[in-house]
This record gives C-alpha cells, structure tokens and sequence, in this order.
C-alpha cells in the first residue's frame, strides 16, 4: 500500500507543490507510553510537562529522516514545521521530488494534504432579537445552571480553552474573563491580544461563560486559541493550537509554561467522519488531565453523521436540542444534529450528550454590547463546556471518566420527544442511543451526584453590566490507554 495519499497525487496532477503532513509510524503512542510511566512512577511531576517533554523528545527521533532530507541542499528552501503533539511534519509547497523522497523513509507511515475542518454553526432564521438581561438563556436555564449557581459554584478556579475562530475578549459579557498571562496564541497572525473577525469563537465563549445571563459558568475564566481563523479551520493551525492549550506559551510561541494549561477544551469544530488525523493531540490531553468536548456535527437526520474528532471514543460530543423555531426550545432532538453510530475512529454509540443548539442568544464580535443568535451543535457543546466548569469547581480534580459517568448517568430522557428513527439498531426510547446519546444535558443532577465541594466559595448572583446591548442578528458546536 503506498505511504502517499490519493489526495496527494491528485493534487499534483494540476499543481506542482502541496501543502502536506508526514506521518509518522507509531504516532506518538511511543511517547506517550513513556510519559505514563513516569506520571505513575512520579506522582509529584506535572503531568502536562511530562507529556511535552517525552512527546518532543519521541518527535524529533521519529523525523530525523525527514529532518535530514529537509536539511539537504535540494530542498532547504521548502517550509517546514514539526507538530509534535501528533508526531507529524506539515511541509508547505512540497514539490514531486521531495514527496517521492519522504516515502522512502521507513519511519513514515503516510503523507496527506493538510486537511481543513469546519465550524459547526449554522445561519439562523430571522427572528425578534431579545435584549441582553440578568435573566437566563432559556439553554442555561434547561440544563439546570442557574440551581447549581444558588449553591455557590459558578466555575470559580476553573480554567476553560478554546480553538476557535479567537474570541472578542474586552465584550461586556466576557470583560475581566480572559487570563492575559499565558491565554492567547494566533499560530498564523501571531497577534498579541485576542480578536474575532468572525463572531463564533465569541458567541461559543459566551455560552460557555459568559454574563448577563447568557453562561454557564460566568465564574470561570478562559484562554483561547485561534485555529479556525476567518471560519476556516486548518490542519497546521489545529495542531498549533492542541500544542498551545496543552502547554501554553506567550502570544509570539514563547515562554512556555504547561502548569497554565486549562481544565477542559472546547470544540465546536470537525469534519467527515471516520478520521482518526486528531486523536494523538486528543491523547495527549487526555494524559495531561484535561477533559476534551467536541461538536457532533449537523449532518442530520442522517444517521452515521457524527463528524470527526466528535466520533472518537476519546472525547465526549455533544449533539443538539431545541426546536420549533422559538428561543423557549423543547426537548426535540434538532433537526440538523447529526446522528450515530460512529462510523469509524473507535465507533460506538455517539453522540455522548446533547444539550441546547437550537436559537442560542450569546455575545457576537460586531461591538463590545452586541448579541445575537446562532444554531447549531457549535453552540451545544458549549453548554456542555461549561456544565465541566461547574463540576470541576465542586471538584477540581475530578477526572476525565469522574465527569463522564457524571454527565451521562444525570442526563434528563423522561421528556425526550422520540424522533421513531433507528440508527445502529439502538431504538431512541432506549438510552443509550445514537440520536441523544444518554440524554440531555442536566448539569444540577450532575453537580448533585458529584463528590464533596473542594473549591469553596459563598454564593454569588451573576451581576449585569451596564452598557445597553447592541442588537444584531449573526448567522449561522484515571489515566487513560494508548
């Protein structure tokens, strides 16, 4: 079987250079083999510069090959990055010769062209816009955040990361949220401050955590990265930004600092189903301590729809509720929310959860007050998101599997409407299913079932700002084996 892609080839039958990534055989299970090791020998060590360290070291023996070949007069001016989170080398305008060179290397495994994802958002319908106010988003207040609030936790000492399009950090909902030490990295603008020219990345860090009603976990704070910039999601940009949010540096790749890491990522991005291309970046997240959530796309009603990484069995993904075309929503599956089974990537019953994608009212880019509304598992996840700040500020070092078990064994079916749609020959009036997954997301029966509180605080009501809100309509998601 040839290590060059079909992609590849095609490519070069109407162009004479590629953007490619070099694979690399093993990926990086090596590395992370023994950085496991040496997180069970040394529970003292941090585990996020552990898992660095041995995937660097891992990286850069599996590529002398391509290293060399690099270095070599005939293709020294070719553009070269290492990503060694995933063990892959992305090589920009490679032309024929080099890619027929890189073949020969025993230690490569494949060559593709840098793939591109997708946000999963869709345009909304027009609609009245309703005014910003200290009432809940009727999506945070279906899941049950406002109940988890009167206890006292509102994500207080929980860090959240994103990969996004960036997030509008100074907007009045998400003013003093943005940790500045260590929280923003643009890998292809290298700017010094966070921006959004497209609104996604805002609108989903809202949800997540935002004021006047429309967050979670309003008292989280949050670090982002940009590796969907202007709405188009690249390869090399998504390894940057896993390689930034595992081990955080300053805005220019600098200064590098893995105890900044934050606690749980969010992304509401993905594409075909079946591609296992992020799962290394995944598994090294998930070695750190860090709780990965993924969209599960909007491929419905099709079944096996669930769109990669959100079909690994790695992560949790998120599908989408809400219905009717009203911001109340119901308890309806939405109609765009992409159904299992996984086609591929570790299979299995997907999505894990699902929560409020259907008219999410949030802040967008256009002005430090504007708000306005999006559809899509884009802005279901971010529910998701958030509900893993609220438990982890109960909890802190709850796991990966602790907020898991949580999540799914608390999810709300009794009001479920049925969709009568049988995917993976899992019926929906069973739970699991591949159409809800274990139900819709009920993050105050989760915090009630979770451990004793380790992050204390008194109770705190969520304060408004002051600015009258702009109105504008946007359009449309224990240590683990290796």
């Amino acid at each position: 079987m040839s290590k060059i892609a079909a992609d590849v080839v095609s490519a070069f039958t109407h162009s004479a250079s590629a953007n490619i990534l070099v694979e690399h055989v093993g990926s990086t299970t090596s590395g992370l083999s023994t950085a496991k090791t040496k997180i069970q020998v040394d529970r003292r060590c941090s585990r996020s510069q552990t898992v660095c360290d041995a995937l660097q070291t891992h990286a850069t023996k599996s590529q002398s090959c391509v290293a060399k070949l690099l270095d070599g007069e005939a293709f020294a001016h070719v553009h070269r990055q290492s990503f060694w989170i995933a063990n892959v080398m992305l090589i920009k305008g490679a032309p024929r010769a080099l890619v027929s060179a890189l073949a020969t290397c025993v230690a490569v495994s494949r060559i593709t062209l840098e793939p591109t994802f997708t946000l999963q958002v869709l345009a909304s319908s027009t609609t009245l816009l309703q005014d910003a106010s200290t009432a809940p988003q009727w999506g945070v207040s279906k899941i049950g955040a406002p109940t988890v609030w009167s206890s006292g936790l509102q994500g207080q000492g929980v860090v959240v990361g994103s990969i996004d399009t960036g997030v509008l950090y100074t907007h009045d909902a998400l003013a003093g949220k943005w940790r500045a030490s260590h929280g923003w990295f643009d890998p292809q603008g290298q700017t010094l401050l966070p921006s959004d020219s497209n609104g996604h990345g805002t609108h989903v860090m809202g949800t997540i955590l935002g004021a006047n009603g429309i967050g979670v976990a309003p008292g989280a704070t949050f670090i982002t990265c940009n590796g969907c910039p202007g709405g188009n999601c690249i390869g090399s940009a998504l390894l940057a930004c896993a390689q930034f949010l595992l081990c955080p540096t300053d805005p220019l790749g600098g200064n590098r600092n893995c105890s900044m890491h934050p606690h749980v990522i969010n992304n509401s991005w993905g594409g075909a189903g079946g591609n296992d291309w992020f799962n290394a970046a995944i598994a090294a997240w998930r070695l750190a301590g860090i709780v990965p959530i993924f969209a599960a796309g909007n491929g419905g009603t099709a079944c096996n729809s669930v769109t990669s990484p959100g079909d690994s069995t790695q992560v949790i993904a998120v599908g989408a509720t809400g219905n009717g075309g009203t911001t109340s929503g119901t308890d309806a599956l939405a109609y765009f929310s992409s159904r299992g089974r996984a086609a591929g990537n570790g299979a299995g019953i997907k999505p894990d959860v699902s929560a409020p994608g259907y008219f999410v009212y949030s802040a967008v880019q256009t002005s430090n007050s504007s708000y306005g509304y999006l559809a899509g598992t884009s802005v279901a996840t971010p529910h998701v998101t958030g509900a893993v700040a609220l438990l982890l500020s109960k909890n802190i070092s709850a796991t990966y599997d602790d907020v898991y078990k949580l999540l799914t064994t608390t999810a709300d079916t009794s009001t479920l409407i049925p969709t009568n749609q049988n995917c993976g020959a899992v019926a929906d009036s069973a739970y699991p299913n591949n159409n809800y997954g274990y139900g819709r997301l009920n993050v105050s029966r989760a915090i009630m079932a979770a451990p004793k509180t380790t992050v204390s605080s008194k109770a705190i009501t969520p304060k408004p700002t002051t600015r009258a809100p702009t109105k504008v309509l946007v359009g449309e998601n224990a240590l683990p084996d290796f």
